[in-house]
């Protein structure tokens, strides 16, 4: 494309830019009702809704993923999965060193993979609808250390 790092989508045969971009994408995943979510260059997650692109309040992101019932979970430049709690909140879920990519399946299942080109998949997740400072959080992941696995697909 000619002027690079712009979201298209394909309409009534033919390839039409989303309006209102004004930062180059990175990454770019799209949720199943059909919503775009992008990393910009500043590493930076935005959401397009309502015409325009809003920045979601995640800084230092690197990848960002959606998926069944338009969860969307980001991974930062330090390893960290974040999970979108909505109106700009983000909770952290874990953190595994060296993760490079994330992915969620249709099963609603995380996939990671590090830098030793491993893929893991999580067994559990955990999910929660309330807002957890990373402290609360860090607390609710003791008590569910059991709950989440990740587990080498290779195995």
């Amino acid at each position: 494309m000619s002027d690079g790092y712009r979201v298209y989508q394909y309409k009534k045969g033919g390839w039409k830019k989303f309006p209102n971009q004004t930062k180059k994408a990175l990454r770019l995943t799209i949720a199943p009702s059909g919503i775009p979510w992008i990393v910009t260059w500043d590493y930076k997650v935005f959401r397009f809704s309502y015409y325009k692109w809003s920045d979601m309040g995640l800084d230092g992101a690197k990848e960002v993923t959606a998926g069944p019932g338009n969860e969307v979970y980001a991974l930062s430049k330090n390893s960290k999965i974040y999970k979108f709690m909505g109106e700009n909140r983000w909770n952290l879920v874990d953190e595994k060193e060296g993760v490079q990519a994330i992915s969620i399946g249709g099963n609603g299942r995380i996939y990671i993979r590090d830098d030793k080109n491993h893929t893991y998949m999580s067994d559990t997740l955990i999910y929660t609808t309330e807002y957890l400072t990373e402290e609360q959080m860090a607390r609710k992941k003791a008590q569910c250390k059991a709950e989440l696995k990740l587990t080498d697909t290779m195995e």
